[in-house]
């Protein structure tokens, strides 16, 4: 019997530090998804705060192309005198994966979303360079929310060219 609690005894400390090391390992990554959702917060807070005087606003995405941010800021100061706001720009330049495609997806879905929960958002106008598939769950995404005046991005001259408005339930323009 005194053998037994002499085993109980040790598994008891040696449990006792493997908890305690596997409890201070957990501390990084709940320090991450702290800071991360309280970016997260600050950016929804700020988007609620900001309401557009006309209710229109820029949206910027980019994917596999280069210079889309600056193209389409030098289209928004030329036709719209800077008066349209830009309140979300997402850019990644490179060659991507089926994967890859799918996490930038997400990952614009949901900075898309933070914009339907901010409210006041009468229009948008979406600057968008990249794949098709991109294009089309940017679609899906905006799907019934507000009219989203798309602009697609030319790669022989480096310009915005508007393409269609994509309204609740219907496409203009085509």
């Amino acid at each position: 019997m005194a053998q037994f609690l002499v085993w109980l005894i040790k598994l008891g400390r040696s449990l006792d530090w493997l908890l305690n090391l596997i409890g201070l390992l957990g501390y990084p990554g709940a320090i991450y998804l702290w800071l991360r959702e309280r970016a997260r917060y600050q950016r929804l807070r700020r988007l609620i705060a900001f309401k557009p005087a006309e209710g229109a606003v820029a949206v910027i995405i980019g994917v596999g192309v280069p210079s889309v941010k600056a193209d389409a800021e030098k289209f928004i100061r030329e036709e719209f005198k800077s008066s349209l706001p830009v309140v979300l720009t997402y850019e990644k330049q490179g060659f991507f994966s089926r994967e890859q495609l799918l996490d930038i997806i997400r990952e614009v879905r949901d900075r898309v979303r933070e914009l339907m929960m901010a409210g006041g958002i009468r229009e948008v106008h979406l600057f968008y360079g990249g794949p098709l598939a991109v294009a089309a769950a940017l679609g899906a995404i905006t799907d019934n929310w507000v009219p989203v005046r798309w602009y697609n991005h030319n790669k022989k001259t480096g310009k915005y060219e508007y393409m269609f408005t994509l309204d609740v339930e219907t496409v203009k323009g085509i």
